[in-house]
């Protein structure tokens, strides 16, 4: 074999040019001449600096402490519905359940469906508020644009200034809706879905919330008994979210309504309903409609020793009990941790607007050191409980989309805080950012400054139920 081999190439009788590779905007936005970015938060685009679009909180923001106002998540496969404009110009047939009014708003629904549906729910792949949701938007128009009108809000972070179409939305729902109660055109349980958004999006267009849809939760409790009543109400689809949602919006809010205003949670009709649906995961309460159905009767009767003074022993102790030993799904762990968060919650507000059953066994006539011992022993309880809470929330990541819960059991911990556990303060804090950032409801940024608010009087020295200062500065803080 020769030592060596000279290969030769014939001279080219022409240029040819090679074929450039494709440069992907992905590939090339990994080097270091990065284009800028179009999903950058508002706040680095308004600073015109690069934003690393971290979700839901970017590295500039948090280091600089600020609310970051993020782009919404891009989603990994992107969902085209050319539809939504075929079936309304009759292109193709339609099925009757999915022809739109002609008044959709085909982008404000697109948002709904793929972006701000995601907002109510602890699972965005199980959502029955998203797509599935379509098929009843042509019997009962009031739902779309309550729909519309959550979209319009959400993608404005809901600033009062810039709400004129959630607000229009709003205004066309709320007619509607009228209409369908007095036709009975809707299905019960698609009535109630419509009410219910209306309610809970009531507290997120007022600028300093001293409502919190009272009149749709009286209506929406006229609509669920009514749901109950039906023999047939099983093989309704939309009946177990129906009942779920409902526990979970009167959990939020049971405490903000006096005796008189208020029908009893605790009627067997209910609770039959809670035994007939709770076996089955809630897209929000998980596996916990019965723990809230406990919180909302709990809520009553907190809101009653507070206005009455006038306390039942044997009941607190049963409330207590039935916390004391609730059991959370094991299966997910993040989903357990929630639920027990919310079972502390519970806790918290009965030892700290009722007191520890035990304290009535004092009744002014025991020994004032073993009194003053007993109260000592609450307090740090409830402190524990607090601690526990966060400790809690912290292991469930702010990009979780189970995130969206925690407001409620976070404010009750956080009300709890003394002075020496600042950095458990100000990670409350940040949570509370964090979940603005989110969900974009302006309840968690009010949060932020009442709780401070809350720590001053602490402070000081004056230590009240989360509860009582609510009522007392005549706020609705409805998390729900």
């Amino acid at each position: 074999m020769p030592a060596s081999y000279r290969v030769r190439f014939a001279p080219s009788t022409g240029l040819y040019i090679l074929p450039a590779s494709p440069v992907h905007p992905q590939t090339r936005a990994r080097g270091g001449g990065r284009s800028n970015s179009r999903t950058g938060c508002r706040e680095c685009k308004l600073r015109r600096v690069k934003c690393d679009e971290r979700y839901p909180v970017c590295l500039r923001c948090e280091r600089r402490g600020s609310v970051c106002l993020p782009s919404c998540r891009p989603a990994t496969w992107l969902t085209e519905t050319p539809w939504l404009d075929v079936f309304n110009r009759g292109v193709v047939h339609a099925p009757p359940n999915m022809l739109l009014p002609p008044d959709a708003n085909k982008r404000l629904l697109q948002h709904w469906l793929e972006k701000s549906s995601h907002m109510m729910v602890l699972d965005p792949n199980r959502n029955p508020f998203s797509y599935p949701i379509l098929q009843h938007l042509a019997g009962a128009p009031s739902l779309l644009h309550a729909l519309q009108s959550i979209s319009a809000g959400y993608d404005e972070f809901y600033n009062p200034e810039s709400l004129q179409t959630c607000l229009e939305e709003r205004g066309r729902a709320l007619g509607l809706v009228h209409d369908e109660i007095r036709s009975q055109s809707s299905p019960l349980t698609v009535l109630f879905l419509t009410v219910f958004l209306l309610g809970l999006s009531s507290s997120w267009i007022e600028e300093y919330p001293f409502k919190f849809g009272k009149e749709h939760f009286l209506g929406a409790r006229t609509v669920i008994d009514l749901i109950i009543a039906d023999e047939n109400r099983k093989e309704d689809p939309l009946y177990g979210l129906a009942i779920g949602s409902y526990m979970y919006w009167d959990m939020a809010c049971s405490y903000f309504f006096s005796s008189a205003e208020v029908q009893p949670l605790n009627t067997p009709s209910v609770f039959a309903s809670i035994q007939e649906t709770s076996d089955t995961f809630h897209p929000i309460a998980g596996f916990s409609v019965e723990l809230f159905y406990l919180l909302g009767s709990l809520g009553r009767y907190c809101r009653s020793v507070h206005d009455t003074s006038e306390r039942d022993v044997i009941l607190e102790q049963t409330f207590e009990e039935q916390l004391q030993s609730w059991d959370p799904a094991k299966d997910d762990e993040h989903l357990a941790l929630l639920s027990d968060s919310y079972r502390c919650h519970g806790l918290i507000m009965l030892y700290r607007v009722c007191g520890r059953p035990e304290s009535r066994s004092f009744g002014g006539h025991g020994d004032l050191e073993d009194e003053v011992l007993f109260h000592l022993e609450t307090d740090s309880m409830i402190g524990e409980l607090a601690r526990h809470i966060i400790d809690n929330l912290s292991q469930t990541p702010i990009s979780s989309s189970y995130f969206n819960l925690h407001s409620i059991p976070l404010f009750t911990a956080g009300s709890e805080l003394p002075y020496e556990h600042a950095e458990l303060r100000q990670e409350v804090r940040n949570r509370f950012k964090a979940l603005y950032s989110t969900n974009r409801c302006p309840v968690n940024l009010l949060a932020v400054e009442l709780l401070t608010e809350l720590w001053e009087m602490r402070d000081s020295g004056i230590v009240v139920s989360f509860l009582e200062f609510l009522l007392q500065k005549n706020v609705c803080l409805s998390f729900a």
